[in-house]
């Protein structure tokens, strides 16, 4: 079933991720359908009558086994209530964080519009539903493994406090970053992971950097580099993110820096 996070869900993860902000995990998750297509900016109209209510899902390993190279998926039976009146075509699932209004998560178009008339129910067997991450983007592999579990699953994302700061010659892909410049004055350039260096952003929006980013001079030639790269330690550490920024050589007595919101960086 074709689906997205929605922008709301995107603004969370952003800001927790780049901000520190955090987003607590949900106890529970609850399923619902809509009439109407949803989309990123929100869901579809949920049936108002004949007892359609949202299935309450535990948020737990059991029901959303841990991601393995960005695929989870649900092992937890969905089923409604038997509906007490004509409902109409549902054409979407939608997953929120309350059992009534809250906020859309996601959602997933059906394969097909539905039909539900009085005494009908729907079914989504275990197995059927997967999520995928899907490959490139900002994160890496990792961070997008570690964010499928904490929204299914349960499992709380460990917001880096501090991000280092690098930059690599290549081009990094969702499990490796790429050649750091070995040149003896190249070090990562470390910033707390707070709303001062990346303000908060509102549902659609993209993050940016509201603080420049300054590296040492350089002593020596260090390459044509192509990304920046955030790693969660000085040296070492996991890597969690790349932004594309355009390819500048680094030369002998050069001050690589990325002026204040110079980044764009998105979810999707």
């Amino acid at each position: 079933m074709p689906g997205s996070f929605t922008n709301w869900a995107e603004a969370q993860i952003l800001n927790a991720e780049l901000g520190g902000v955090n987003w607590a995990v949900n106890s529970t998750l609850y399923f619902g359908f809509t009439l109407t297509a949803s989309g990123e900016a929100g869901a579809g109209a949920e049936p108002v009558s004949g007892n359609m209510t949202r299935v309450a899902v535990a948020n737990n390993l059991a029901n959303f086994p841990a991601a393995v190279n960005g695929l989870k998926t649900v092992t937890a039976d969905i089923q409604t209530n038997l509906a007490t009146a004509n409902i109409g075509s549902v054409v979407d699932l939608v997953i929120w964080d309350s059992a009534v209004a809250g906020n859309a998560v996601a959602y997933a178009q059906l394969p097909a519009a539905k039909l539900v008339q009085m005494n009908d129910g729907l079914l989504i067997p275990s197995g059927s539903i997967t999520i995928q991450a899907q490959p490139g983007g900002f994160f890496s592999l990792l961070v997008k493994n570690a964010w499928l579990d904490h929204i299914f699953g349960g499992v709380p994302r460990q917001i880096p406090p501090t991000w280092y700061v690098g930059y690599v010659t290549g081009t990094p892909n969702d499990t490796a970053p790429g050649a750091e410049p070995i040149e003896p004055s190249y070090g990562r350039v470390a910033f707390a992971n707070n709303t001062v260096y990346f303000p908060a952003v509102l549902p659609g929006q993209g993050k940016t950097n509201a603080q420049p980013i300054v590296w040492s001079e350089s002593t020596g030639s260090q390459g044509l580099i192509s990304h920046l790269i955030f790693f969660d330690d000085a040296t070492g550490g996991n890597y969690c993110g790349r932004n594309q920024v355009p390819a500048t050589s680094i030369d002998q007595y050069d001050i690589p820096f990325v002026a204040a919101n110079s980044l764009s960086i998105s979810v999707d």
